[in-house]
């Protein structure tokens, strides 16, 4: 979450190719993943196991997408319906 991405994953080259990262921060890492991966709030790559995100304000998001990965997606929408969240995965999330 936030700056780790970019200030602990890079340098010790375990950066995955789909990566997000705190925003003052995405040049850092934009030439090393995939295009467009940088701009998103959260990001899972199945293939790396790694799931990233930009910073406090999308720590939510990111437990839920934790939680639909380790649970599935309808405890996932529930915990987030639960949590007054208007996010909500859109689809299956795999790990």
């Amino acid at each position: 979450i936030c700056a780790s991405p970019a200030q602990v994953l890079l340098p010790n080259e375990l950066l995955p190719k789909k990566a997000t990262c705190y925003p003052a921060l995405h040049e850092k890492i934009a030439k090393c993943v995939d295009e467009g991966s940088v701009a998103n709030r959260v990001v899972v790559d199945a293939d790396a196991k790694c799931v990233t995100s930009q910073g406090p304000g999308t720590t939510l998001e990111f437990a839920v997408r934790l939680v639909a990965l380790l649970r599935g997606n309808e405890v996932a929408k529930d915990v987030a319906k639960k949590l007054l969240l208007n996010f909500l995965p859109s689809e299956e999330a795999k790990l």
